[in-house]
């Protein structure tokens, strides 16, 4: 979501911070430091990037059932990007929640 990357900061600072870590480099301390991350943003910007995130999964979840089950690297691209989704979007509602 390269425009995304582009319109806000917060998403931005998120995204570089999960492409440091491997999935099983998720740890609950790794979590908390992108909360507090986020949480010294405003609740408009947290949500903006929420919507934005919600906006893009719809449209993956669309452009993942027209492509044809049996290509593994592009299934495992949208895997791979639905557990960035899914981190960033719980970091952005405990930040919310916190607030």
């Amino acid at each position: 979501m390269a425009q995304l990357k582009e319109e806000s900061v917060l998403y931005r600072q998120l995204k570089e911070k999960y492409d440091t870590r491997s999935n099983k480099d998720i740890t609950e301390a790794f979590f908390e430091e992108c909360v507090e991350l986020a949480s010294e943003f405003s609740r408009r910007q947290i949500k903006f990037v929420m919507f934005k995130l919600s906006l893009e999964n719809e449209t993956g979840i669309e452009l993942f059932d027209t492509v044809v089950n049996g290509i593994t690297k592009t299934t495992g691209l949208f895997i791979g990007k639905n557990y960035e989704t899914a981190f960033i979007m719980s970091v952005l509602e405990t930040a919310l929640e916190e607030k």
